[in-house]
């Protein structure tokens, strides 16, 4: 799908201000291969913004009208790293997150979306 040519801010109050009519709404001129490669290459949706001078919420609206599905991981690592460093029982997650460059919490909720246990640590309470 081909955006059309947009109307930038300044032309568009000058319109307006001018008593002209538009039909429609502005529409943004982005470079459909070229915002699809970005995104889907992980490129952060900041530096999207900056490229294309666009806001997050337009980062959103094209997303979605290229059909370009969510991105589920933010952060790139390496799982077969992640697996051998889990199965390692000497590994605590904080050295887990230090070594491929997470937070401890994604080491965790990767832990969880895995479908992996959680790792026994410590001395269980008696009462």
């Amino acid at each position: 799908m081909v955006m059309h040519d947009y109307i930038d801010t300044v032309k568009f109050a000058e319109l307006y201000s001018s008593g002209g009519t538009m039909i429609g709404r502005p529409r943004l001129k982005v470079n459909t291969a070229e915002f699809t490669k970005m995104y889907n290459n992980g490129v952060p949706i900041i530096d999207i913004v900056k490229h294309f001078g666009i806001s997050k919420s337009t980062v959103r609206s094209v997303r979605i009208e290229l059909n370009i599905p969510k991105r589920r991981w933010r952060v790139k690592f390496d799982q077969n790293e992640y697996m051998k460093l889990y199965r390692d029982d000497h590994v605590t997650y904080q050295q887990m997150s230090e070594h491929l460059g997470i937070s401890k919490w994604l080491v965790k909720e990767t832990r969880k979306r895995l479908g992996l246990s959680a790792r026994k640590r410590g001395l269980k309470r008696v009462r």
